[in-house]
């Protein structure tokens, strides 16, 4: 080779190895301060793709686990609920049959009527007010939304339902309304009595010691269509306006139409509801002793339920769904999770109905569709059959005790659901755990930098940098030479 000063060929080639020690040392040393094997595309193409793919699936797969948590605690507030519901409604059960006991009189039951009506409010007001995280979970919301072109139309949303808009169609075969008469009106004189003869003109209220049993004024409170309403009966007081208090009174518990007659006079007093029918038409009469024995009321008619006839079609293509024939007004899963209620019906009646799922969407998996739809149906008072309980007479207390039996059964049921999904989010939180430390373990493997491989590697790499620092040092002497030649 050559000797020249202009170009020193073997001290570029020195300095091309230099680069080359610098460069693998300085990845080295980045590595190790790192951690990582790839600290860049460069590093490796292929593995940092893989990498990145698998660090989605290990942050997915976390946040998968939190949601899980999150659902499970969801129903857990709802199943919370639910047990105070259990508690409540068993309480009411052993009051109707406390209801029974034969010594009770209708006054006391009238008293257990009172805290059955308020763990009935009470019931309705959990159902309306447990949420999670403002979510409303029992009043139906949980599970979807529902419109009709009818107040007469109520859907009551028991579980998961689909989107959809549906023709309702009812054909009403009418009850009949129960009829309480008095036969007692009868004059303590020759006179015959008028509606406009006070109350201490009639016989009967005038006790057998000749005293009238309304010297002081007296409160008659009547029980029906799951309410109660009361007036008050005095020395004041005539036929007629007593009749005009009992009207008032049967139009405030809405066994007839405002300013209707449902109370008539005629040498004694007839009670007969005329915009309820059925069981729900029958009155209990609570007050003293001496008043309802004056009053002498007296059920002369027996109630029978409307027989409703549910027909549902489909909107879309008019499929027909089903017919259910129901003699409580509730028409229940012809739509699947729907119960239709229809209430103050005559004759025949066509209505539109449109349900909107709602139903809570928990993302538990790193991927698109590895979804669970939890859908909480409606747990109140009307969803459980039990927003009529009367049990201030024996045939409402016994008629209580199987409507009672039909409500625990729903709740439990429900229960055991949210149960049974709490149980499966558990079982899918531990899997989410273990196959996110799994591909922790597979990303790692990839990504994470083998310190003892490395530290072999710098060793190695400082003495090669070292050799050619000091061989470029060499090779820069080497033009000094030519000097020497011409000196």
């Amino acid at each position: 080779m050559a000797l020249s000063i202009v170009n020193n060929s073997t001290a570029i080639g020195a300095q091309g190895s230099v680069n080359s020690a610098n460069n693998a040392f300085t990845k080295t040393i980045k590595a190790l301060s790192t951690g990582l094997r790839i600290n860049s595309a460069a590093d490796d193409a292929s593995g940092l793709a893989v990498s990145e793919k698998l660090r989605g699936q290990i942050s997915g797969l976390a946040k998968a686990a939190s949601n899980a948590q999150d659902a499970i605690s969801m129903l857990q507030t709802a199943e919370g609920a639910m047990g105070s519901m259990t508690s409540m409604v068993q309480r009411i059960r052993e009051l109707a049959i406390q209801a029974g006991d034969p010594a009770y009189t209708t006054n006391d039951r009238a008293v257990l009527q009172l805290e059955v009506d308020q763990l009935r409010e009470e019931i309705d007001r959990v159902s309306n007010t447990t949420e999670f995280n403002t979510k409303k979970l029992l009043n139906g919301d949980a599970s979807g939304y529902w419109s009709a072109n009818t107040d007469k139309l109520e859907a009551i949303l028991t579980g998961s339902v689909q989107d959809g808009s549906y023709v309702v169609s009812a054909t009403v075969s009418a009850g009949t309304s129960s009829i309480y008469k008095s036969n007692e009106f009868k004059s303590t004189t020759t006179a015959a009595l008028t509606t406009a003869s006070r109350l201490s003109a009639v016989a009967s209220f005038t006790d057998a010691s000749g005293n009238f049993v309304l010297k002081n004024t007296q409160e008659l409170t009547i029980y029906a269509n799951g309410k109660s309403a009361s007036i008050f009966l005095g020395q004041g007081d005539t036929i007629s306006s007593a009749v005009t208090k009992l009207n008032t009174a049967m139009e405030e518990l809405g066994l007839i139409s405002a300013g209707g007659t449902g109370v008539t006079y005629s040498s004694g007093i007839t009670l007969q509801a005329s915009t309820i029918k059925g069981e729900q038409s029958d009155m209990t009469f609570v007050g003293s002793e001496s008043l309802i024995k004056a009053l002498a009321i007296k059920q002369t008619q027996q109630s029978t339920n409307d027989t409703v006839t549910v027909n549902v079609l489909s909107s879309a293509g008019g499929t027909n769904l089903g017919t259910y024939k129901t003699q409580d007004g509730i028409a229940r899963n012809v739509i699947d999770g729907v119960d239709l209620k229809v209430s103050a019906l005559t004759g025949n009646s066509t209505f539109n109905l449109s349900i909107k799922n709602n139903a809570t969407k928990a993302i538990i998996g790193a991927n698109e569709g590895q979804t669970l739809d939890i859908s909480i149906g409606r747990i109140d008072t009307v969803s459980l059959g039990i927003d009529n309980i009367n049990i201030t007479n024996i045939q409402g207390a016994e008629s209580a005790t199987g409507k009672l039996d039909l409500a625990l059964e729903k709740i439990n049921k429900a229960r055991s659901t949210m149960g049974a999904q709490m149980n499966r989010l558990e079982y899918t939180v531990n899997n989410l755990n273990i196959t996110r430390e799994n591909m922790i373990a597979s990303e790692s493997r990839i990504r994470d930098l083998d310190i003892a491989q490395a530290s072999s590697d710098l060793a190695a790499q400082q003495v090669v940098l070292q050799s050619a620092t000091a061989m470029l040092a060499q090779a820069n002497t080497i033009p000094s030479y030519a000097l020497q030649l011409l000196a």
